[in-house]
């Protein structure tokens, strides 16, 4: 794909077509003029995956063929949702820029959804992510932790946490312990929001992201809940100071 200037947009839209029928995505490129550049059609995608986004690097754009696809019969038929879930897709995909392969393969036995890693590593090699569970959408109702250094084992899982019937989380954030590191990628925590739904409680809950049941350390009681589905970030006291000047 063409590399654009740094100042342009990225911006990305199905094409106005039915994806299921004609099995292909037509990602827009619009330049930092204005002008749309070509479409680029991809025609790999073998069903309509959820593609609800992208990722970027410095010359590259990456869409990933999620494990969640649309169920148009599904819904239409049987009443059921829309979004099913294709159990043998959760993977991970490598990319070998030299000889052009790509590989799959497999991390979780599970349908898991909204993964992050330490941003410090944003763009390199990591070795840790903490995703949520789906559960009924858009519920998690667990946090995991995998180890990527795992891959070619059938499940890269190697921290759980479960929240017990009726408890839900949104989605998780990985804080470091300090801003320079010390040589541990997952030294640090995992915090995100929960919600007993028969209670009406919700708390923001904090983890040890070193400890193999996500330990608990702390847990703060919220006036009112946080919906499901909402992105967040951690910022810092010296992120928001720097704001003031």
């Amino acid at each position: 794909m063409a590399e654009e200037e740094e100042e342009g947009e990225v911006p990305f839209e199905l094409a106005q077509m039915t994806p299921y029928e004609s099995g292909h995505a037509v990602p827009r490129w619009r330049q930092r003029a204005g002008n749309k550049a070509d479409d680029v059609p991809i025609f790999s995608l073998q069903q309509p995956s959820m593609l609800h986004d992208f990722a970027i690097t410095e010359h590259y754009a990456i869409f990933p063929e999620s494990q969640l696809v649309m169920c148009p019969m599904n819904m239409a038929l049987r009443g059921g949702s829309l979004i099913g879930l294709d159990s043998a897709m959760v993977d991970m995909i490598h990319i070998n820029l030299r000889t052009g392969t790509v590989l799959r393969t497999a991390l979780s036995l599970e349908s898991l959804e909204f993964g992050v890693i330490h941003q410090g590593y944003v763009g390199r090699y990591n070795r840790y992510g903490y995703f949520g569970v789906s559960a009924p959408l858009p519920r998690f109702s667990g946090i995991r932790k995998l180890d990527f250094a795992m891959v070619g084992a059938d499940d890269c899982t190697v921290a759980r946490r479960d929240f017990g019937p009726g408890c839900f989380v949104g989605e998780p954030f990985f804080v470091p312990s300090n801003d320079n590191g010390d040589g541990n990628e997952d030294n640090g925590y995992v915090v995100c929001y929960t919600h007993k739904e028969d209670t009406g409680e919700s708390q923001f809950v904090v983890m040890d992201a070193m400890s193999p049941e996500l330990e608990i350390v702390a847990a703060v009681q919220l006036p009112a809940r946080v919906p499901y589905g909402f992105h967040g970030r951690f910022i810092t006291q010296a992120e928001l100071l720097s704001q003031q000047k």
